[in-house]
């Protein structure tokens, strides 16, 4: 009789638990619908007081951790998953306990994802937030912008100097903070704390060079990366830190503190990493730009980062990768999937014409800030 009885109360307790999670999954979606309606409540109500709050109390708390809770967290996630996929196929009875699993899993995963982070995906565009307009360019301003961009960084590479990787993350910080107004991001900047990818060199084969966990709102950077690239990509991630969700928006927060920092080093690295990705345009961007008279030393620098890259590379991991960052992208709705990290080229050149940046003329820089 006690048998039965615990049994019925251990179906009644399962039941419950699944009506609970289908519930508030349900709720989840139909907030996330409101949400893809309502970009003026969200930027408000949660991007910038719930979201900003959440961030603060996940700090606080993984901050004090030297090493990364996320990379524990999906590990542990993966290997409880095998343990229990292998244990079920060896001994079917198990089955039910790994499907439970996988149910739980990925239902509050999904659920947890969304309130800790997701819901920045609807907040106002960055061309209405920061005021940069959002037009299409012809080829003749794009000629006026990659003018301006070679010149420019050809100047400043001569002003370039090496730091280590916690002076660059000083003068990212920093540059955070003096631009924290247009940029509209909370002052709670100097909590954020930079922890490397623990399987960096596996990362840096698969062409990863950071993330953000949000469930322990940490910013990762993999060790396996050039001086060259470190404060844009550390900008990069901290840009998601603060609830950017499109990856062409975090390159432009990445190169507007690296070029309106007050450190030439971090205006040089913002510069080369914007050529990175005019480059990557097309073949007749590239012949365009080329023909513009890059500085060799400049070069030097560009090849070196592809060689570092190169060094780790795995094609099979690279495939793997950019299928799955490639889902992601689109499961929160970024519909361009992994080319939209070069969206950046159209919001820095839209930036640079409307805020004359740049002599139509001649294509020299007027920046005065």
């Amino acid at each position: 009789m006690k048998t039965k009885f615990n049994n019925k109360l251990l179906k009644k307790k399962l039941s419950s638990s699944i009506f609970l999670t289908i519930l508030f999954f349900v709720i989840t979606i139909v907030l996330l619908k409101f949400a893809e309606r309502n970009s003026a409540i969200v930027e408000y109500y949660y991007s910038e007081h719930i979201y900003s709050y959440l961030t603060i109390g996940l700090t606080f708390f993984s901050g004090s951790i030297p090493f990364s809770l996320s990379d524990i967290f999906y590990f542990v996630i993966i290997v409880v998953g095998l343990i229990l996929f292998l244990r079920s196929f060896f001994r079917r009875k198990y089955f039910k306990t790994f499907l439970k699993y996988v149910f739980y899993t990925f239902f509050w995963f999904a659920i947890i994802f969304t309130w800790f982070f997701g819901f920045n995906r609807f907040r106002v565009p960055l061309s209405d937030r920061l005021k940069v307009a959002d037009k299409q360019i012809d080829s003749m301003q794009f000629k006026y912008v990659a003018n301006w961009l070679v010149k420019d960084v050809n100047n400043l590479n001569s002003l370039y100097v090496e730091y280590s990787d916690n002076d660059f993350q000083k003068h990212v910080i920093n540059s955070y903070i003096l631009n924290s107004a247009y940029l509209r991001v909370k002052k709670h900047i100097r909590l954020s704390k930079v922890k490397p990818i623990t399987l960096s060199k596996l990362f840096a084969g698969a062409g990863i060079a950071g993330y953000y966990g949000p469930f322990f709102s940490e910013v990762h950077l993999n060790s396996k990366l050039t001086k060259l690239e470190y404060p844009f990509d550390l900008a990069h991630e901290m840009a998601h830190k603060f609830g950017i969700v499109l990856e062409s928006e975090a390159n432009f927060y990445a190169w507007y503190v690296c070029y309106f920092s007050k450190d030439n080093s971090l205006k040089y690295i913002a510069q080369l990493n914007l050529l990175r990705y005019f480059l990557s345009q097309s073949n007749y961007f590239y012949s365009l730009i080329k023909d513009l008279g890059i500085k060799d030393e400049v070069l030097t620098d560009l090849h070196r980062i592809q060689l570092n890259w190169k060094k780790y590379r795995n094609e099979k991991h690279i495939q793997i990768s950019r299928s799955l960052n490639n889902s992601y992208l689109k499961a929160v709705k970024i519909e361009d999937g992994i080319r939209n990290y070069n969206g950046v080229v159209k919001y820095v050149m839209n930036y640079a014409i409307s805020h004359r940046l740049i002599d139509h003329q001649s294509g020299t820089n007027n920046n005065t800030k």
